[in-house]
């Protein structure tokens, strides 16, 4: 029989079986290494395997003590203590896994702190029956040689995990590991969530893939596409690089995260985007940013370089003045800027971009550019489809096909006539064409036609109202106000004042002595004493011809 108790932990069920004369008899075991004839006391762990008549006995080799870590033959005696039968059989432990039991971990341990359970027993820490602790989970990974944590939920460190595997199964949001001051150098992240204190001396590099560092002091790592929240700061000695991140904070967005380079140290941002200010940087160190996106702040840093590529946008570095920006000409952010801030009367050489866009600018003013346009000649504007080509005149004034179009309309319109022979037009016609439209064809609101068409009574509709305003304030108002003056109304009242001057002739000329003295008609007809009359302006006839 050949099982294991090697790296991948002895989990045979197994190991050595006994049958008794029956049940109830006392079984002992012995362990014996039969490379050095030594006998291993083991802690117990016998089991009857099946009841009844005859009793089959099993021992389980989880119970030896120490554990072979190479192949060992070993010799296992069983003893019936009550009819004094006795059983030896040769084991090999060591090198020879139990494979069934291993492959249900999966290469790793399943750590669920909600749905888990306790305990080191297989098959706890498996898939189907997660262990529910981090340090239950460390004495199973190490049991059976592996290096590696599933995690579903949020567990805390209690103790060192250096070049260990952590792997969320959910999400960075759900999934989380707070490294709470231990080691974890040369170990590896992915798709979770990492906080805390990194402990210990950093003896290999971290890595994180598509993990997000979220307040982690003592980093000395690579950061592959996740992000940094909030802040980062560099263990002593340590360096950073961080391909294709985000510097982002999720409690308040708009300050982004904060890099402590915590001294002398390096630092490579490359192809990432987000809100990042990095301070604390002392000389020799070295930050190195090549990315689209970043809106970089350099804050408190007392030394070193900086080197500048990509579109980032350089927010500050007022308090950084012994920082040498080298390179900052690749900086492509730096140039939206700057090219045109530039005094264009430095760049006017001959076939340069500077040269054309300034004879460009001094055109560009409108007149230039109309005369430009109506003083271009015809023939250089001819391909077909275009406004040169649709405009371009021929020699009699008009594009070659106007005439044949013009003539085709009009026939279609009007019949062949006179017009077909005839140069001009007769301005009388038009003028004659006008007045003689009829005025209900245009009334639409806003329009010429509308604004002084007449109402039947010879006025526009508000004509009236404007004249009786304006009458009022030029001479008060009167009697005028209560008659009607349009639409002959006028003349009608003069006629009215003829008829009456006409009876007074009449009275006057039938009854001259029956006037009373004193009267209306004495009054009218003859003047007092401070008068003149004549006759030929004050009779009554010759006011009636001046009435006419």
């Amino acid at each position: 029989m050949r099982y294991t108790t090697s790296q991948y932990g002895e989990y045979v069920r197994v190991l050595a079986r006994f049958q008794a004369s029956r049940a109830s008899g006392s079984i002992t075991v012995r362990v014996f290494d039969l490379n050095d004839n030594s006998e291993i006391t083991p802690s117990g762990n016998i089991a009857l395997e099946v009841s009844g008549g005859l009793g089959v006995y099993r021992w389980d080799s989880s119970a030896l003590s120490p554990q072979p870590t190479t192949q060992t033959e070993m010799l296992v005696v069983f003893t019936d203590s009550v009819t004094g039968r006795v059983s030896e059989q040769k084991v090999v432990l060591g090198g020879f896994p139990d494979e069934i039991a291993v492959n249900e971990y999966g290469g790793k341990i399943t750590i669920d702190p909600v749905s888990g359970t306790a305990g080191t027993a297989f098959p706890i820490g498996t898939p189907r029956s997660p262990v529910n602790n981090v340090t239950d989970a460390k004495v199973i990974a190490d049991n059976v040689g592996f290096k590696e944590y599933c995690i579903r939920g949020h567990i805390i460190l209690t103790s060192d995990h250096v070049n260990w595997s952590f792997c969320g199964q959910s999400s960075v949001d759900y999934d989380t590991i707070d490294i709470s001051g231990y080691n974890v150098y040369g170990s590896r992240f992915t798709e979770i969530r990492v906080s805390g204190a990194i402990g210990g001396t950093s003896s290999k590099l971290i890595t994180a893939n598509d993990s997000i560092i979220d307040n982690v002091t003592g980093w000395d790592g690579i950061i592959n596409n996740g992000a940094i929240d909030t802040y980062l700061k560099l263990a002593t000695g340590g360096k950073i690089q961080v391909n294709n991140a985000r510097a982002i904070n999720k409690i308040t967005p708009v300050l982004g995260a904060y890099v402590d380079m915590n001294g002398a140290h390096n630092m490579q941002w490359a192809n990432c985007a987000g809100l990042l200010t990095i301070y604390g940087l002392a000389s020799p160190g070295i930050i190195q940013l090549s990315s689209d996106g970043t809106v970089l702040t350099l804050s408190g840093n007392t030394g070193g370089f900086t080197t500048l590529g990509g579109l980032i946008r350089k927010t500050s570095h007022s308090s950084d003045n012994t920082i040498s920006l080298v390179d900052e000409t690749l900086n492509r952010a730096f140039f939206g800027d700057a090219p045109w801030d530039e005094n264009i009367t430095q760049h006017l050489s001959s076939n340069t971009t500077g040269r054309y866009l300034y004879s460009a600018s001094l055109d560009s003013r409108s007149g230039s550019i109309a005369s430009s346009v109506w003083n271009a000649q015809r023939d250089n504007h001819v391909t077909a489809g275009t406004f040169g080509k649709s405009i371009s005149l021929s020699a009699s004034g008009f594009a070659a096909d106007a005439v044949t179009k013009i003539d085709t309309e009009l026939s279609a319109q009007h019949g062949t006539g006179s017009w077909q022979t005839a140069t001009t037009v007769e301005s009388a016609s038009i003028a004659s064409a006008v007045w003689e439209e009829l005025r209900n064809n245009h009334t639409t609101v806003g329009t010429f036609g509308e604004s002084i068409v007449l109402s039947a009574s010879g006025f526009a509709a508000d004509a009236v109202t404007k004249i009786d305003t304006e009458l009022t304030l030029q001479h008060g108002a009167g009697s005028w106000q209560s008659g009607t003056f349009a639409n002959g109304d006028l003349s009608s009242s003069i006629a009215s004042v003829q008829n009456q001057v006409d009876k007074i002739d009449l009275a006057a000329t039938l009854v001259p002595s029956s006037v009373i003295s004193g009267s209306l008609m004495d009054r009218i007809l003859n003047k007092d004493s401070n008068k003149t009359y004549n006759s030929s302006t004050d009779s009554l006839e010759a006011i009636k011809d001046r009435i006419g």
